[in-house]
């Protein structure tokens, strides 16, 4: 018998059913009691307060490895992009004749 034909059957169905609706009530009680709350913002709370730590401490060692920032990349990024614009304007414009330099040309040496 195939799982998918385990979790079809009529009986396996209620029983689940059943199981989703204790957990939501279960679920529902926690979520009412303010020390629950409370202790899931705490947790949350010092989550994301030692995920900053983290971060900060990460960037510090990146630093202090001379490793660039993405700040750092997306800056250089644009500088090229720009450079390339320029060099495709100058690209675009017309040649100019040479022009000739003194004592260039006719012998006069």
């Amino acid at each position: 018998m195939a799982w998918g034909d385990v979790l079809g059957h009529p009986a396996v169905r209620k029983v689940l059913q059943e199981g989703e609706e204790r957990l939501g009530r279960t679920v529902g009680k926690l979520l009412a009691d303010e020390r629950v709350t409370g202790g899931v913002q705490r947790l949350l709370s010092g989550a994301l307060r030692a995920r900053a730590t983290v971060e900060r401490g990460v960037e510090q060692a990146l630093r202090a490895a001379n490793v660039p920032s993405r700040d750092d990349v997306e800056a250089l990024r644009r500088r090229i992009e720009e450079l390339e614009a320029m060099l495709e304007g100058l690209a675009a414009r017309p040649a100019r004749p040479a022009r000739r330099r003194r004592g260039d040309g006719d012998g006069g040496g």
